[in-house]
């Protein structure tokens, strides 16, 4: 193996090391889900209004599940709970019967 290998090799495994620990240690973001979540679901979202108890728990559990993993950011105002539930049920809604379905962003 010459001398370009192996840097390029060393260079490469310092990539994976810095890429795989940035994943182990960074802080997991935790959204709270409150009674308040369910109610404002059910107000606002038909396709929420529209599903069985399970379908709903279901439901809740992916848009917690989005709003963990997504960041959402707002230009000159202020972004309400309701905001965030909209955007997440917008995301959940189109692959919600597709259960091994992953959102990535």
């Amino acid at each position: 193996m010459d001398l370009y290998n192996l840097i390029s090799l060393i260079g490469l495994v310092l990539v994976l090391v810095v890429v795989i620990g940035y994943f182990l240690i960074r802080k997991k973001k935790t959204y709270e889900i409150t009674d308040n979540t369910a109610q404002l679901l059910e107000e606002h979202v038909e396709f929420y209004q529209d599903l069985s108890k399970k379908g709903k728990e279901r439901f809740i559990s992916r848009v917690k599940t989005f709003l963990e993993e997504v960041y959402i950011n707002a230009v000159n105002t202020e972004i309400t709970e309701l905001d965030k539930l909209l955007v997440a049920s917008s995301a959940v809604i189109p692959v919600f019967n597709f259960p091994a379905f992953i959102i990535i962003i």
